[in-house]
């Protein structure tokens, strides 16, 4: 028997060191492995519970006009076809038969149902199965960049706190299905760490399929150029601006590469992009139109004091103001090129109005505004700021996802 003493003195083997170091590589990957498994598992029960209690018949009709059948029978219906709801149709049908003039495929960027197609012909898997694996992989990816940025300059727990409040944001179920949201973060994430470590070709490389992925891709390069020139630094150090035609040519190369990729999606697709001025026939689009930015919040207020009260605008114009009070605080707290990346993605949204839905899916864009989870997560080194943030996440996390699965339109 070994005394306290000696037990104290004792080398410590491998096999009994359960966490890494907390600003290792494995560390930042456990953590956000964590994030996207434990909100992974937890939208697997409670949508297939949903699933298996509360059956959506309604929902074929629904959806009759885009041509895709709904997986809406046994385990395959629980898994899978909770998955199946607005635009996760019109990427499964676009890895299926591709682009069609005369449905909402035209709609829809293409790295995301390409992506879909490759998986889907090299596994067997079914389409909505392999846009499934490229979410979560994608954001798997997005969250370890994210931690590795923050890091250096705000320490673990605030790197912590940024990707739990993230992960359980209430439209955080959008990350986990065949959408968008979690491929342009992975690439979002992927170009601003590409710029940190100084590999900018690599950077503008990734910014190109950005902008292949999402409207945001358009603007992401303005952020990239910014960060590249200053270094990463905040705008209070504007001075130390990288001068020199070497410098500027590399941030004209970030800022142009994601335009590129939207103009290579304009050239391979007859899409309403290619005619902003002329109003299209097809699907919301059809009653959409382009104001300054923030004309959408005054139309939002105008409709609440009508009292014209949709759940979901609501929730939107809450959202809309309390990111853009976390905006403000990005600014003299985060580096230059994250908080102009925050702006032009809060902004460009609100520059898209549909009567009766001023603010229509503005909580799934908020998703993309990661400078603000940042900065609430700064916020959240007071506790009950971190419960509060815990508690209201949670709810409507519940709230919505289980909204979204009955085909109720929540983004």
């Amino acid at each position: 028997m070994l005394n306290a003493e000696e037990v104290a003195t004792q080398p410590v083997s491998r096999s009994a060191l359960v966490l890494p170091a907390r600003g290792s590589l494995r560390f930042s990957l456990l953590m956000a492995f964590a994030c996207v498994a434990g909100v992974r598992l937890f939208l697997t029960l409670y949508l297939a519970g949903a699933a298996l209690l509360f059956p959506q018949p309604g929902l074929r009709q629904q959806y009759a006009g885009t041509g895709v059948r709904l997986l809406d029978t046994g385990w395959e219906g629980a898994l899978l076809g909770v998955w199946q709801r607005e635009d996760a149709l019109w990427y499964e049908k676009i890895a299926t038969v591709g682009y069609s003039v005369h449905d909402m495929t035209t709609q829809s960027f293409p790295l995301l149902p390409v992506l879909m197609r490759l998986l889907s012909l090299a596994t067997g898997m079914h389409p909505v199965a392999a846009g499934i694996v490229v979410s979560e992989v994608s954001l798997l990816l997005a969250l370890f960049l994210l931690h590795r940025l923050l890091l250096p300059d705000f320490g673990p727990d605030v790197a912590n706190r940024s990707l739990v409040y993230l992960s359980l944001f209430p439209t955080a179920f959008f990350l986990h299905g065949p959408f968008t949201e979690s491929l342009m973060l992975a690439l979002v994430m992927g170009s601003f760490f590409l710029v940190s470590r100084g590999h900018w070709g690599w950077a503008a490389a990734t910014a190109y399929l950005a902008g292949l992925t999402r409207p945001q891709g358009v603007v992401l390069g303005v952020a990239l150029a910014v960060d590249y020139l200053l270094a990463g630094d905040t705008f209070r150090h504007w001075r130390a601006f990288r001068r020199g035609a070497g410098p500027a040519l590399r941030s004209l190369v970030l800022l142009v590469a994601p335009l590129l990729g939207f103009g290579t999606f304009l050239l391979l697709v007859d899409t309403p992009w290619r005619r902003p001025g002329v109003p299209t026939t097809i699907g919301p689009a059809a009653f959409q139109s382009l104001v300054p930015p923030f004309v959408t919040l005054v139309y939002s207020v105008r409709q609440l004091l009508e009292g014209v009260v949709y759940p979901i605008e609501v929730f939107n114009l809450v959202t809309a103001v309390v990111f853009l009070a976390l905006l403000a605080g990005s600014f003299p707290r985060l580096g230059a090129g994250y908080a102009v990346a925050g702006v032009l993605f809060y902004m460009l949204p609100l520059t898209r109005l549909l009567p009766g839905f001023p603010l229509m899916s503005f909580s799934r864009y908020a998703l993309l505004v990661f400078p603000c989870f940042v900065v609430l997560a700064i916020w959240g080194q007071r506790k009950w700021v971190h419960l509060t943030v815990i508690f209201l996440w949670l709810w409507w996390l519940v709230v919505w996802s289980f909204e979204f699965y009955t085909g109720y339109f929540v983004g």
